[in-house]
């Protein structure tokens, strides 16, 4: 299994980062030795804010001899906005992102709409009307996709969609893949609805560029994601039998260094219990 490590979750950093208390070029090399593995996948959100830092940090990950995803910005902008306005610019956001990242990412991860499509499905209204939403929301999402494909120059297998905190994922994945695009399995966000990770992985296995990992707790009532890996509801066991003969990168997606070093450390042991 090639495990890795993303903090695009990180939410300290992430903060730390916004609010100009942190640089990603200090921060991020500093720690990343810590975690002895050769895959990382950085966050886009804080590029915008300081190119010259992100170029830093990319630089100097790569010299170091780590393979590297980007996932690109997903705090404050949407593809799918049905605002125009707000879609193109997330759209000239993106593409300058991407033109900074090259040659130094090897997988982009995109969530394929923003929070009022995450919303959508949790609101009570009709079927037939959610259902024109969503491919309303989906057009949308596939133009931005094309337009950002056709400004960078850069083939659609290295985009790859990720499930994020809804339900009708399978729906933007059959869609995007038809363009070309890969997917990003979250099987957090899988596990939030209740969908078995391992037969949603059997199913899409052909299209997968990576995945997220991250465990999902029951905390007063309501499930939350990013938790350390082995100390929730997911059972592991099948999911790292199954990873273990795969190609595609695992990204351990928590909240903080000392999380994602603890969930290193349990799949590390549970690989070496499952191997035969």
């Amino acid at each position: 299994m090639k495990l890795g490590v993303s903090f695009s979750a990180c939410t300290n950093m992430l903060l730390g980062v916004l609010s100009g208390k942190l640089k990603m070029s200090s921060s991020i090399p500093r720690i990343a030795g810590i975690f002895r593995v050769k895959h990382l996948e950085l966050p886009a959100d804080p590029f915008i804010l300081d190119f010259t830092d992100a170029v830093a940090v990319m630089r100097a990950l790569s010299e170091r001899g780590y393979k590297l995803s980007l996932h690109l910005p997903y705090m404050y902008i949407d593809i799918a906005s049905l605002n125009e306005a707000i879609r193109r610019s997330s759209v000239r956001t993106i593409v300058e992102i991407m033109r900074v990242a090259e040659p130094y990412i090897e997988t982009y991860v995109l969530h394929p709409y923003g929070s009022f499509g995450k919303t959508l499905g949790r609101l009570a209204v009709p079927r037939d009307v959610r259902v024109r939403v969503e491919e309303k929301i989906l057009e949308a999402s596939r133009r931005s996709i094309s337009e950002i494909i056709v400004e960078t120059g850069l083939p659609p297998h290295r985009i790859a969609i990720e499930n994020v905190e809804a339900e009708n994922y399978e729906k933007f994945w059959e869609a995007l893949t038809e363009m070309g695009l890969k997917i990003c399995v979250d099987v957090g966000h899988l596990a939030l609805f209740n969908h078995d990770p391992v037969a949603v992985v059997e199913r899409w296995q052909s299209s997968i560029a990576e995945f997220h990992i991250h465990d999902v707790r029951k905390t007063d009532g309501s499930l939350t994601d990013h938790r350390e890996v082995g100390t929730g509801l997911i059972d592991w066991r099948p999911m790292v039998r199954l990873l273990t003969g795969l190609s595609a990168p695992a990204y351990i997606e928590v909240r903080d260094a000392l999380a994602a070093l603890k969930s290193l450390k349990y799949l590390r042991q549970l690989t070496r219990r499952t191997q035969p």
